[in-house]
């Protein structure tokens, strides 16, 4: 702002001092004489108070989440400026069942129709933050059926009464009664899937490149048609567990899976994804888990209860953290810490970079003690029940062994009364579930994209949102 000197005045235009010459010696119509320097100050004035006197007499226009029962409260500590510490537990209390949508409702036998069940469980399931397609793993419960993995992509059409209309496209079969254990997806859009293992056939690693996400044009097409299928040899593994991908895309690992006897890193070739190099390593217990922390590190949970730290920089790996009981999942809080789940109910938060050893005893392996616990975590002795953590709500879905979904805080441990009650059951155990939104990635272009929860059900998956 320029500097007001006495007897002249600053021309805003001109970026120049002039003189104030007194009324009967400026020209006439001169900007800088004392009677038309005064009726421009006053004219700012008259504008100014103006401006207030609007603002001050306007309506107040509310937000509209203000409008929503429990986001009230949640909007006025933002309104006010205030951290909200309750926003996850609020969003739990107003979750509806948005939509469900029936995966294998074409395939149901006849007997099952009559009884209302599928002849279909859903052991994994991934959404597609950039489409918004919803891919599932399924196994069937007779003999005479299959395993496959379907996807089922959104209209896009702002006009479409329906987000999902179209029924799911197959996308791999599998042959046996080889489960389905994970799907995820690398940031070159393959779609990476593992299966368990059957006795009459060891696991495999199937890789399905998918369309890119602006690519509307091929839209209700979902793959690109190319589908590749690794059996690695019976001496590297013969079950996958878990898979996860680097989302780093330069990196030279592109992919962890979580194996019997260790974990298996993948690389992924620039030039031919087709093209990819096996390394290995062993561990002397299994892997159920496997998450990237960062584009260059690793952590894994083994059966024994063991997790492991690799750097795939050096090559090296390290026993940070020995956890009471079986780890069933991995997942990362923040920068700094873990939760892992467990068998035996236990749930807990550790801090990697203050690690306290108990005087308790694992395989030979003091216990470490945790950073926070989840005392009301039931899971006895399921490793395949669904579980997955949310940052950006600060909120823990975990399946139970009782046919149940919990919610609890990140940060107190506390369970939270989610949407649809307690004391919910459903018809079978969930091996599946998971949270959805801008917490799984940026730049989401599908209507209706907000945080909400998936959950499989036999032939189903239900969507709940706030």
């Amino acid at each position: 702002m320029a500097r007001d000197i006495p007897g002249f005045y600053y021309d805003e235009e001109k970026k120049k001092y002039f003189k104030i010459l007194p009324n009967h010696v400026a020209p006439s119509g001169s900007r800088y004489s004392k009677g038309a320097i005064r009726k421009e100050r006053v004219q700012k004035h008259k504008k100014g108070t103006d401006l207030k006197d609007s603002i001050l007499s306007s309506r107040i226009q509310h937000g509209p989440i203000l409008n929503h029962l429990f986001g009230a409260v949640i909007g006025m500590d933002r309104e006010i400026g205030r951290r909200c510490t309750r926003s996850g537990s609020l969003w739990a209390c107003g979750l509806n069942r948005m939509r469900t949508l029936e995966f294998y409702s074409q395939r149901k036998s006849s007997a099952s129709q009559l009884q209302g069940e599928f002849d279909q469980t859903i052991t994994s399931i991934l959404k597609d933050e950039g489409t918004g397609t919803i891919f599932v793993g399924s196994s069937s419960t007779n003999a005479a059926g299959g395993n496959s993995l379907l996807g089922w992509m959104p209209n896009f059409e702002p006009q479409a009464e329906e987000l999902y209309p179209h029924l799911s496209k197959s996308l791999v079969t599998y042959d046996g009664k080889s489960d389905i254990t994970s799907i995820c997806m690398t940031p070159a859009r393959i779609l990476i899937s593992t299966t368990l293992g059957a006795p009459e056939a060891g696991g495999s690693i199937t890789m399905t490149k998918l369309y890119e996400a602006d690519s509307w044009e091929t839209w209700p097409l979902i793959d690109q048609g190319v589908t590749l299928r690794l059996r690695p040899s019976s001496n590297i593994s013969s079950t996958f567990y878990d898979s996860s991908a680097n989302p780093d895309q330069t990196s030279s690992i592109s992919l962890a899976i979580a194996a019997d006897t260790g974990v298996l890193f993948l690389k992924e070739s620039q030039i031919h994804y087709t093209d990819w190099l096996e390394d290995f390593h062993k561990t002397n217990s299994a892997v159920f888990s496997v998450n990237w922390l960062s584009p260059t590190l690793l952590t894994s949970g083994c059966r024994n209860g063991a997790v492991w730290l690799y750097d795939i920089r050096s090559q090296g790996r390290t026993l940070r953290i020995q956890h009471p009981s079986s780890v069933t999942h991995v997942k990362q809080a923040d920068e700094w810490r873990l939760v892992i789940a467990g068998l035996q109910n236990n749930l807990h938060t550790y801090d990697l970079r203050f690690p306290k050893i108990s005087d308790k005893h694992l395989n030979d392996t003091n216990i470490t003690n945790p950073y926070l616990s989840y005392p009301k975590y039931i899971n006895s002795a399921h490793p395949s029940l669904g579980f997955d953590l949310s940052p950006s709500l600060g909120l823990i879905a975990a399946a139970t062994d009782e046919c149940g979904v919990q919610l609890f805080e990140i940060w107190t441990g506390k369970e939270v009364a989610p949407g649809w009650g307690k004391e919910k059951k459903w018809n079978e155990m969930i091996r599946s579930l998971k949270f959805t939104g801008d917490h799984h990635g940026e730049g989401s272009n599908v209507r209706g994209d907000s945080e909400g929860l998936l959950l499989g059900i036999q032939g189903i998956v239900e969507e709940w949102g706030f």
